[in-house]
């Protein structure tokens, strides 16, 4: 793949970063023009106080796992899917010029390869997924993401948040810490928050038990790392364990495996004390204190088991926690909670760091509609700031956490952030879950957990060395392309 991609991709790259350097190019109204983005009035549902730019070209493809009519069906007009609504809008408003979204319905498994052949044929989709999970930074790597930071002008990138003036548009805060490549953003942001792991737990068993539950103990200062293996083991008995799920897996710490530094190469940092405290804690709660459920099968039907009653405590994200909470109510089961993370203590942590999952828009190298991709993202992002405006106090949040969990929510987004790399870094995500995480989550183990890891540095090592060849690889290649199109143009002149 390291190759391939360094062979076919860095004219298309070139050709990407020239547009980049033009601008508007042939667009009827210039970005710079303080009336640019006034020029359309949208109509619809949340269109309030929207407008659009006059565009030479309106049609948009948009690359998902997805495809229209799962859109189109599932919509929910209690929780309306802001790409649903803002393509509805953007059909109407452009309808003199039949403009359309068009998705691109590409399964995750197949993406690269699709973007990396149609970056190649200059037929790439304009905007395209980026996130850690599939995405992020391998794509980046070979070159088939554009710096966001070169539209921000077309994407009104510094705006502020018409619903809540005091808030910017876009997330800068996240942006600057995260889809970053060489320094510049390759992902916008539109969500105004992160996707942030919690505890939860089954509030009807600590009940019982008589003991203080995760948000009691967070309330009281006390929710830390040592009170939770202390909570688990008194949580555990022949039937039950204290803590399920893979929310403590090597890819969900505090401290992340992977690190990506300002010259695009990715680090292995398994040998760093922090992190291999955290994981030496995570074994021993698995084999030493025996408080987290460790038998294959039922660790990985948690979502099913734990709604049902089963052991006290898991990690998962707001969304998991909606899930398991109506899943209990339909089998008329025990009461849940949710509290924040326990802190680190036994690295000196004051707070928690929560492991997030981040979603954002990139826009393609090849992108045919490089401008309309950017007034399209900055309409979705601003229908879905009327979507939350509209649904303030209706959603499932808001009607079904207690004061005290709302409070703690607001907290929690004050919490330090991390984020793992190793599923966009060659076969790191499968050797950690193919040789790492069975003799240390699944039945006894003889061996420690260093010697767990030092197993498999070498093939991680590997798989870090190639990901960092191949960014060398990619950027020599785009270099000589500049200057073979700088020596062209001298000549012509």
């Amino acid at each position: 793949m390291k190759r391939v991609l360094c062979a076919i991709l860095a004219v298309a790259m070139l050709l990407a970063l020239t547009a980049c350097d033009t601008g508007s190019g042939s667009q009827s109204n210039p970005v710079d023009d303080p009336e640019y983005f006034n020029a359309r009035t949208a109509v619809g549902d949340y269109s309030d106080g929207i407008t659009l730019p006059n565009l030479d070209d309106a049609k948009v493809s948009v690359m998902m796992s997805i495809d229209w009519n799962y859109l189109e069906t599932n919509n929910d007009p209690d929780d309306p899917f802001a790409q649903y609504q803002a393509t509805l809008i953007w059909r109407d408003v452009y309808s003199d010029m039949e403009g359309d979204v068009t998705v691109v319905t590409i399964s995750d498994e197949q993406q690269t390869d699709y973007l990396a052949t149609q970056t190649a044929s200059g037929t790439a989709p304009d905007i395209i997924p980026c996130n850690y999970d599939l995405t992020y930074p391998k794509w980046n790597a070979a070159g088939l993401t554009a710096s966001i930071d070169q539209y921000a002008a077309y994407l009104q990138l510094d705006a502020k948040d018409p619903t809540d003036p005091e808030k910017d548009l876009y997330s800068h805060e996240m942006m600057s810490q995260f889809f970053q490549w060489g320094g510049e953003s390759h992902g916008a942001i539109t969500l105004s928050q992160p996707n942030r792991d919690y505890i939860v737990y089954n509030k009807t068993k600590f009940e019982q038990a008589g003991q203080k539950n995760p948000l009691e103990l967070w309330q009281e200062g006390q929710w830390t790392w040592t009170q939770f293996v202390k909570t688990a083991k008194a949580m555990t008995n022949d039937k039950d364990f204290g803590f399920t799920g893979w929310g403590l897996f090597p890819y969900f710490a505090p401290y992340s495996m992977l690190k990506l530094d300002e010259e695009n190469h990715v680090s292995l940092e398994i040998d760093d004390p922090k992190y291999m405290r955290f994981m030496t804690e995570v074994y021993n709660l698995y084999q030493t204190v025996g408080a987290a459920r460790n038998t294959n099968d039922d660790l990985q039907l948690w979502s099913t088991l734990f709604p049902a009653g089963t052991d006290a405590m898991i990690i998962t994200s707001m969304s998991g926690y909606k899930r398991v909470s109506d899943a209990a109510r339909k089998q008329e089961g025990d009461t849940f909670g949710i509290a924040p993370l326990p802190v680190f203590d036994p690295n000196g942590e004051t707070t928690p760091i929560t492991p997030v999952s981040l979603w954002a828009y990139s826009l393609s190298s090849a992108a045919k509609n490089p401008i309309g991709a950017c007034a399209y993202i900055r309409l979705e992002t601003l229908v879905s700031r009327n979507i939350t405006k509209a649904l303030k106090g209706t959603t499932w949040s808001d009607t079904n956490l207690t004061d005290e969990e709302k409070e703690m929510l607001e907290a929690v987004e004050e919490y330090p952030m991390v984020v793992e790399l190793a599923r966009g870094v060659g076969d790191c995500y499968s050797t950690i879950d193919t040789y790492i995480v069975p003799p240390i989550y699944y039945g006894q183990t003889d061996s420690s957990v260093q010697a767990v890891f030092d197993a498999q540095k070498p093939t991680l090592q590997a798989a870090v060395d190639e990901f960092n060849e191949m960014v060398d690889e990619t950027a020599a290649e785009i270099e000589a392309e500049r200057e073979k199109a700088a020596e062209k143009a001298a000549a012509a002149e």
